[in-house]
Order: C-alpha cells, then structure tokens, then sequence
C-alpha cells in the first residue's frame, strides 16, 4: 500500500536548486530534467516501502535516507509515520553536497 507524502517546504528549493546546478554545469537542461524524474521516482518508491532505508541519528534521530537506483547521486532523507501511513520527505540533495551537516532542523510532526 502506498502511503501518503508530505514534503517539506523547502523540498521544492532543494530540486530547484539541484537542476539548477545540472543545467549549469552540464550544459543540458534535459540532464537537470532526468534528475527531477529520477527525484521523483525516488520518492514514488519510497511511499511503497516507507519503513526501508538507512536510519540516521543525531538531530535526524527517526528519519531514514534513501539514495536513487541509478547512481546513488540522489539522496532523500524522510521520515515514516506508521501510525498515520504518512512519509515526510526531509530533503533532498544530490552528488556530494554535505546534507548531514547542512540538514534542516526538523520541523514534521
């Protein structure tokens, strides 16, 4: 059973940003374009199997990461909620950016 999805706000700037730095350096807004698909599906695959990824401690104490199929280069960090089959999507970064030190304070119920 799927569960529902609740983004973050800020999630939306985190895919923004993203393609915008493809694009940028890649030269190829189909590139940045794939990336958002792939983001996509990566949270479609989450809400089917919310309770499975790595488990995070410290501030992300309950939250889980989850990195794309493809390459890894896509990382959303979320939070299950069993009790209301709620998936709270965190955030969402890519390649090398340093997520685990820059990560929001969470702000989900």
């Amino acid at each position: 059973m799927t569960w529902r999805v609740v983004r973050h706000p800020l999630v939306g700037t985190d895919v923004l940003k993203m393609a915008s730095h493809i694009a940028e350096h890649s030269g190829s807004e189909d590139a940045a374009e794939c990336r958002i698909i792939e983001v996509e599906a990566t949270i479609a695959a989450i809400a089917n199997n919310p309770l499975s990824g790595t488990r995070l401690d410290g501030k992300l104490t309950g939250f889980l990461r989850r990195q794309s199929r493809r390459d890894q280069q896509i990382t959303v960090v979320f939070r299950p909620d069993p009790a209301r089959k709620i998936v709270y999507i965190h955030l969402v970064a890519f390649g090398g950016q340093n997520w685990e030190n820059d990560a929001r304070t969470p702000s989900v119920p």
